[in-house]
């Protein structure tokens, strides 16, 4: 009996770094992602899949999607650094009070920093407009408001962590006299408020990705992929759905599609209304499954 315990000992202490060491080793592979099939599921490359518009920008007539478009996870995400990351572009929108919109998106955000929003969607010039942002926390919240004419309102909706991939989504419509916002968080809606109407005013500055415009130190933190903008209020059902495509969801209602940033490697418009935008300190990565699950 000595003896065996005696050879399981010397066993032990002969082969047992060599098991510490698979052990370490199996535990950094998971981290990383080895073992997770998603990391080796096939990704849509820049440009996959785009809407073609044969009359022009702004056009519905004969419209479609062109190239791959089967909702395949990207190749790459963007990166914004919370300090100097931005994406400007040329997108003006809304353009008159009466008006519905929705905006959707896939957001990773990586840091605690109360107090400090990080603007994810932003097209206001400080006195009339629309934005999202992040609100840092543990858990952190979304705020989208609206501004116009001496009005404003804001709307905080969910629970919201960091290092974790989630969908969000905005539909706001004018209604029976009044104007519904509701906040969705991986297809549910999970907050709704009514406020009476601002009067918007046609915005002089382009949409803005990774700020609030109106304050530089208001800058996003984390990872962005998939920015959707309708100018209808998509339905809850739609909303769902188009959470269920996953990251590299097709836009489910192109009629009234007006601006889709993929953000898969570069910072185009696929709408097919030319609405490209222009990467300040932007990094795209490859290497983002990490915090994302497949609906």
């Amino acid at each position: 009996m000595q003896r065996n315990a005696q050879s399981a000992m010397e066993y032990l202490m002969t082969y047992g770094w060599a098991i510490l060491i698979i052990a370490i080793v199996l535990a950094a592979m998971f981290q990383f992602g080895f073992f997770n099939s998603n990391t080796y599921s096939p990704k849509a490359p820049p440009g996959a899949c785009s809407v073609y518009r044969p009359e022009g920008q702004g056009s519905t007539r004969f419209i479609g999607t062109e190239g791959v478009c089967s909702s395949a996870e990207p190749e790459y995400v963007a990166k914004f650094n919370g300090q100097s990351s931005v994406v400007q572009t040329q997108f003006k929108f809304p353009s008159s009070s009466a008006v519905s919109f929705t905006v959707t998106a896939w957001i990773k955000p990586e840091t605690y920093q109360p107090y400090n929003p990080g603007g994810i969607i932003d097209a206001d010039n400080g006195n009339n407009g629309w934005g999202l942002y992040y609100f840092d926390g543990n858990p952190g919240a979304m705020d989208f408001w609206i501004l116009g004419q001496g009005y404003t309102q804001d709307m905080e909706f969910g629970s919201i962590y960091p290092h974790r991939w989630t969908f969000v989504a905005v539909n706001y419509t004018y209604s029976g006299g009044s104007w519904y916002a509701n906040g969705f968080v991986d297809g549910a809606l999970v907050d709704a408020n009514v406020q009476r109407a601002p009067v918007l005013q046609p915005i002089p500055f382009g949409l803005e990705l990774g700020q609030i415009r109106q304050s530089s130190s208001y800058m996003y933190n984390g990872s962005l992929s998939n920015v959707q903008v309708y100018d209808s209020a998509l339905s809850t059902n739609q909303i769902d759905a188009l959470y269920s495509e996953g990251i590299g969801g097709v836009p489910i209602n192109i009629q009234n599609l007006v601006a889709w940033w993929p953000l898969n490697g570069d910072t185009n418009d696929y709408s097919g209304d030319g609405y490209n935008g222009t990467a300040s300190n932007v990094y795209f990565t490859n290497s983002w499954e990490s915090g994302y699950t497949p609906s």
